[in-house]
């Protein structure tokens, strides 16, 4: 009985955010809806909206599915600091499949 607790933690009917399991599932859906401003907490009234584009590319670059296209992490913090342009988001997260 304890494995079909553990089972049921994954049953669709659990999704959290908008049609997946947690905040990537969340990032990737606005992501692909070009809506990832949405992202950001409703109380920040005033953000710069192409950082916080480059901040979130740069996070779901670090989701993809093959570990070979992910940043490196000094690669990531020369892309967040503005230095290297942000590589463009080319798959999913492995487990999205």
């Amino acid at each position: 009985m304890p494995n079909l607790k553990l089972q049921q933690d994954f049953n669709p009917a659990n999704k959290l955010g908008e049609g997946g399991f947690g905040p990537v599932y969340k990032a990737w859906n606005l992501h692909e809806n070009g809506r990832e401003i949405e992202l950001v907490d409703p109380t920040l009234l005033e953000f710069d909206a192409n950082e916080v584009r480059r901040i979130i590319d740069v996070a779901l670059l670090c989701t993809q599915a093959s570990p070979g296209l992910r940043p490196s992490m000094s690669l990531v913090a020369t892309m967040l600091s503005g230095d290297v342009e942000v590589a463009s988001v080319t798959t999913r997260p492995g487990y999205f499949n």
